[in-house]
Parts: structure tokens; sequence; C-alpha cells
């Protein structure tokens, strides 16, 4: 699947910043500090081909209609990126953990 792992220097690289910071994340349940400072500071990307990344307002959006359809779900995780292919990244709430959906395995 990979060529080869992506240095830190490369991930960063391909970040774009956004145009005004994010300071405040009062609509965000408590996640990691990693993923906030990465919510305030850059847009969404697509770090390769077949990985999203979600940015603030697609974060809240995904994360709004978990909320609605799936809300034993949301109060679990966070929905954080996705594939192309219909699989999910998420980050668990009360461990600050990533998980990987796997839409073929359910």
């Amino acid at each position: 699947m990979f060529d080869k792992l992506m240095t830190d220097q490369e991930i960063k690289a391909k970040l774009f910043e956004r145009t005004s910071e994010i300071k405040k994340f009062g609509k965000l349940p408590q996640l990691d500090d990693n993923y906030l400072s990465f919510l305030g500071k850059y847009r969404e990307i697509e770090i390769t081909p077949d990985i999203i990344i979600l940015g603030y307002e697609t974060a809240l959006k995904e994360n709004q209609y978990l909320h609605e359809n799936y809300p034993e779900i949301s109060e679990k995780v966070w929905i954080i990126g996705r594939t192309g292919q219909g699989d999910e990244w998420f980050i668990g709430k009360e461990k600050n953990n990533i998980l990987f959906y796997d839409h073929n395995q359910g």
C-alpha cells in the first residue's frame, strides 16, 4: 500500500495553514492536544491519495451527522479522517486512541 513511510517533515510540508487560526474549541469534546492543534492551525488535507484528514468545519459536520444518526457510537468516538474507499479513522474519546473502521469488515 505504501512505497515508503513519510517523515514528520514530509507530512508538515504538505499542510496548508488556515487563514485564521482557531483557538477556542468549545464545540468539540475533550480530545488529544496534538489533534486540536492540527485543527486550529491547518486546513483539511489529503496526506496520501487515499487518506484524508478532516479539517475543523468538516469534522464538526461529520461528527454532527454521527451524533444524529448513531448517538451510541458518537458518545465513544470522534471521526478525524477517511479513505477514498469508505473506511474511516476515529479518536476514542475516553483514551484518545486512534481507531480504524474498515467498511468491508463492519
